[in-house]
Protein backbone atom coordinates (compact mmCIF):
# COMPACT_ATOMS: atom_id res chain seq x y z
CA UNK A 1 0.00 0.00 0.00
CA UNK A 2 2.83 2.36 0.78
CA UNK A 3 4.29 1.74 -2.67
CA UNK A 4 0.99 2.78 -4.25
CA UNK A 5 0.89 5.97 -2.22
CA UNK A 6 4.47 6.85 -3.10
CA UNK A 7 4.06 6.02 -6.79
CA UNK A 8 1.30 8.51 -7.57
CA UNK A 9 3.02 9.68 -10.74
CA UNK A 10 1.56 6.73 -12.62
CA UNK A 11 4.33 6.16 -15.13
CA UNK A 12 4.70 3.21 -17.47
CA UNK A 13 8.01 1.48 -18.17
CA UNK A 14 8.50 3.46 -21.38
CA UNK A 15 8.19 6.75 -19.48
CA UNK A 16 4.71 7.75 -20.61
CA UNK A 17 2.46 8.99 -17.86
CA UNK A 18 -0.83 7.53 -16.71
CA UNK A 19 -3.70 9.90 -16.07
CA UNK A 20 -6.54 9.00 -13.75
CA UNK A 21 -10.13 10.04 -14.30
CA UNK A 22 -12.35 11.31 -11.51
CA UNK A 23 -14.39 8.13 -11.87
CA UNK A 24 -11.35 5.92 -11.16
CA UNK A 25 -10.28 7.98 -8.16
CA UNK A 26 -13.82 8.00 -6.76
CA UNK A 27 -14.21 4.23 -7.14
CA UNK A 28 -10.81 3.57 -5.60
CA UNK A 29 -11.70 5.70 -2.59
CA UNK A 30 -15.06 3.99 -2.15
CA UNK A 31 -13.40 0.59 -2.43
CA UNK A 32 -10.90 1.52 0.26
CA UNK A 33 -13.65 2.71 2.57
CA UNK A 34 -15.69 -0.43 1.88
CA UNK A 35 -12.83 -2.81 2.60
CA UNK A 36 -11.81 -0.75 5.64
CA UNK A 37 -15.32 -0.98 7.10
CA UNK A 38 -15.24 -4.75 6.60
CA UNK A 39 -11.92 -4.98 8.46
CA UNK A 40 -13.19 -2.87 11.36
CA UNK A 41 -16.52 -4.70 11.50
CA UNK A 42 -15.11 -8.23 11.41
CA UNK A 43 -11.87 -7.52 13.26
CA UNK A 44 -9.95 -9.49 10.65
CA UNK A 45 -8.20 -8.63 7.42
CA UNK A 46 -9.05 -11.95 5.74
CA UNK A 47 -12.68 -11.24 4.74
CA UNK A 48 -11.54 -8.05 3.06
CA UNK A 49 -8.74 -9.87 1.25
CA UNK A 50 -11.14 -12.59 0.12
CA UNK A 51 -13.69 -10.06 -1.19
CA UNK A 52 -10.97 -8.14 -3.01
CA UNK A 53 -9.80 -11.36 -4.69
CA UNK A 54 -13.38 -12.19 -5.67
CA UNK A 55 -13.86 -8.67 -7.09
CA UNK A 56 -10.66 -8.94 -9.14
CA UNK A 57 -11.73 -12.32 -10.52
CA UNK A 58 -15.20 -10.96 -11.33
CA UNK A 59 -13.71 -7.98 -13.16
CA UNK A 60 -11.16 -10.09 -15.07
CA UNK A 61 -13.59 -12.87 -16.06
CA UNK A 62 -14.74 -11.22 -19.31
CA UNK A 63 -11.12 -10.75 -20.39
CA UNK A 64 -10.12 -14.32 -19.52
CA UNK A 65 -13.02 -15.80 -21.51
CA UNK A 66 -12.96 -13.13 -24.21
CA UNK A 67 -13.35 -15.54 -27.14
CA UNK A 68 -16.29 -17.33 -25.53
CA UNK A 69 -17.88 -14.01 -24.65
CA UNK A 70 -17.55 -12.76 -28.25
CA UNK A 71 -19.08 -15.98 -29.63
CA UNK A 72 -21.93 -15.76 -27.15
CA UNK A 73 -22.66 -12.12 -27.95
CA UNK A 74 -22.64 -12.85 -31.69
CA UNK A 75 -25.06 -15.75 -31.18
CA UNK A 76 -27.44 -13.39 -29.39
CA UNK A 77 -27.36 -10.94 -32.30
CA UNK A 78 -28.81 -13.46 -34.76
Amino acid sequence: MLAHLLETRGRYEDGTSRTYTKHEIYNTGLGGIFYGVIVVTTGSLWPSIFLHIMWNLFVMLPFINKDKLIKFSKSLQR
